[in-house]
């Protein structure tokens, strides 16, 4: 029978060769196809069809019978989740010579598909902070609340890229910093392993900002309460309730705020104490509110009528040519538990007889007799000022005036102070001078000339010292000089402004010596030994003096805002030493100065009332001592 057979097939054949010049082959022979992929588990189609997964446990994918044609490719497609596909083609002629098995019956033929490269992971991650309820997203997808359970799918674009980072961030606002942390993929897989265990996270969310509840409480109503020194409302018959809130940037200490609590012409006192304060004033901390340990921070403030004392000041009365000394009394208030009062000491004369000190004058607002009240300054010390010497402060210089020193000589007050620099309002009814009666620096204080109330500390920073307070003529603005404390000697002064009360100041400018003019639009000022003028804002600032190598201080503006007096030691005394004398420069024609006194004397510190210039003067001294100056005038040169 196989011969039969095999007769038959070979007539076959050689009926198709003589036919058509050519072997005649079948149209297309099954074969038994084994697929294997790297990794395992891969889904196998081939030309679009689908024919199962090849086994996860080890061993290839079987098709049994699978009819291949000579004339047609076969396109074989591995696809797994996570993993890039990839394909193979295979032929009738490849089965042919590969394929191996029976004669006859179907042919085994193994087809090992090319690796597929892993371009998606999936690791489960673990998210907490320390305050949980945090909202979590997981590039930039909301996940859900913290702490939380999710994967992290890190995913790349093929098997030379690199694996991209999964970003996992925490919101928890406003209360927290949102914050964000990029997964490194080679980090995380290294930490997981085969093994895919979860993978944590750990937060720690910096709480930037606090809310409290304040309740402020006072035995007075109307008393204003200030935060940072702005008002955020007033005691009344129920307690005054604000939302604190406290703000940071990093995880340094939290910032305190300042709170405030006054009331005109009353006094804070401590319960179960004698101290009398201006002003209820307390650091609210975190701390301290945290401590209390309660929802609500409660404080209570007790305020008081000030007691008050009768405190003499003393000023010179020029009337007549002379110069006499007047003692009036101002209402001051309890200062500490030894009962001081804050009044004494302004423009003190309990030193010694017939000295002043180098500072500048004030005048109270001319009479109709033309009396003039001169404020000055006695010195604590005797140091010898030769003449030609530089002094200490400014100074001034005139005609005949006697210098009279009537009155009592006992002490205002036995403290160490120094009180300098007075100005008086264009109203009379205050008088600001500056002093380091309280904290060793010089600040600026304010007292009334109507005897109602005592002094009060006007200049806010501990850190500045503060001179030279000059108050705008309609009462509004005060200007003044300061510099830090500690600073070195070289550190120039800069001009500050400031409500009159010493509120809302700002820094506008380099230098010192403030002077208003008359109609209050413009100050002028000293720098680098050179006289300045500038708007009442501090912009428009201009130079009048030209560039000396000589001091200059004091200016003060002549009725009619034309001209400037001021003092420099520009010129030289016979004997060739510098000498401060008095000049005028006009304020809109460029010019020379006109040098207004010359006669070998120290002038200075000059003060302009009505047409008189009065300024300082130790002409006609016997001796070389400060106790030599007097208080001189002489009538204003012509227009």
């Amino acid at each position: 029978m196989t011969k039969l057979l095999t007769a038959c097939w070979f007539s076959f054949a050689l009926l198709g060769l003589l036919a058509t010049g050519r072997p005649a082959l079948a149209a297309s022979k099954k074969f038994t196809l084994e697929i294997v992929s790297t990794p395992p588990g891969a889904k196998i189609s081939i030309a679009g069809v689908s024919f199962g997964v090849t086994p996860t446990g080890g061993g290839p994918l079987v098709l049994t019978d699978y009819p291949l044609d000579d004339k047609v490719p076969y396109p074989i497609k591995a696809e797994k989740d996570g993993f890039a596909s990839v394909e193979r083609i295979i032929t009738y002629a490849d089965a042919k010579a590969l394929a191996k098995g029976n004669t006859f019956g179907p042919k085994i033929w193994q087809i090992e598909l090319p690796p597929m490269t892993e371009v998606r992971r999936e690791i489960p991650v673990f998210i907490t902070n320390a305050v949980p309820g945090a909202t979590v997203f997981i590039d930039n997808v909301e996940a859900g609340k913290s702490p939380l359970a999710a994967n992290a799918i890190f995913v790349r674009a093929d098997a030379t890229s690199a694996w991209h980072n999964v970003t996992i961030r925490l919101e928890l606002e406003p209360q927290f910093r949102t914050e964000e942390l990029a997964l490194q993929a080679d980090e995380v897989f290294r930490s997981v392993g085969t093994t895919r265990k979860t993978y944590e996270v750990v937060f720690s969310l910096l709480e930037i900002q606090r809310t409290y509840q304040l309740e402020i409480s006072a035995n007075e109503s109307d008393a204003i309460i200030e935060l940072d020194e702005k008002e955020i409302g007033r005691t009344g018959a129920l307690p005054f309730r604000h939302a604190l809130v406290f703000t940071r940037e990093s995880s340094q200490a939290w910032p305190s705020h300042a709170l405030k609590v006054h009331k005109k012409d009353w006094e804070y006192r401590e319960p179960g104490k004698l101290v009398g304060k201006a002003a209820f004033q307390q650091q609210l901390t975190v701390e301290a509110i945290t401590n209390a340990g309660k929802g609500v921070f409660q404080v209570k403030v007790t305020l008081a009528n000030p007691t008050h004392y009768a405190t003499p000041i003393r000023y010179f009365e020029i009337a007549g040519g002379k110069l006499k000394l007047v003692v009036t009394n101002a209402l001051s208030t309890i200062d500490n538990k030894d009962g001081d009062m804050i009044a004494p000491g302004v423009f003190r004369t309990d030193l010694a007889k017939e000295s002043l000190i180098l500072s500048r004058m004030a005048c109270l607002p001319p009479q109709p007799d033309e009396k003039a009240h001169i404020f000055f300054t006695r010195p604590k010390w005797e140091t010898p000022l030769a003449s030609g010497t530089n002094p200490p402060t400014p100074q001034l210089v005139s005609a005949n005036i006697m210098h009279a020193t009537e009155g009592t000589k006992e002490p205002i007050r036995s403290e160490d102070s120094r009180d300098t620099d007075p100005f008086v309002t264009a109203d009379g009814r205050w008088l600001y001078y500056s002093s380091d009666r309280s904290s060793g620096f010089r600040h600026i204080w304010r007292v009334s000339l109507q005897g109602q109330i005592g002094v009060a500390k006007i200049s806010k920073d501990d850190s500045y010292i503060h001179l030279e307070p000059a108050v705008s003529p309609d009462g509004q603005l005060l200007a003044y000089s300061a510099r830090p404390a500690n600073a070195p000697a070289n550190v120039p002064f800069s001009i500050w402004l400031a409500n009159e009360d010493g509120n809302a100041n700002k820094e506008i400018c380099e230098g010192r010596c403030p002077a208003w003019s008359h109609d209050g639009k413009q100050l002028a000022y000293v720098s680098q030994n050179k006289i300045f003028i500038m708007n009442a804002d501090g912009s428009g600032s201009k130079e009048i003096t030209s560039d000396t190598d000589a001091q200059v201080l004091y200016p003060v503006w002549a009725p009619g805002d034309k001209y400037i007096y001021y003092c420099s030691d520009v010129g030289k005394d016979k004997a060739g030493n510098r000498q401060f004398d008095l000049w005028r420069i006009h304020t809109e024609k460029a010019g020379e100065p006109l040098q207004v006194t010359s006669n070998d004397s120290l002038d200075f510190a000059p003060l302009i009332v009505g047409r008189r210039l009065y300024f300082f003067s130790n002409r006609g001294a016997t001796g070389d001592g400060v106790e030599a100056l007097k208080i001189c005038y002489k009538e204003l040169p012509p227009d």
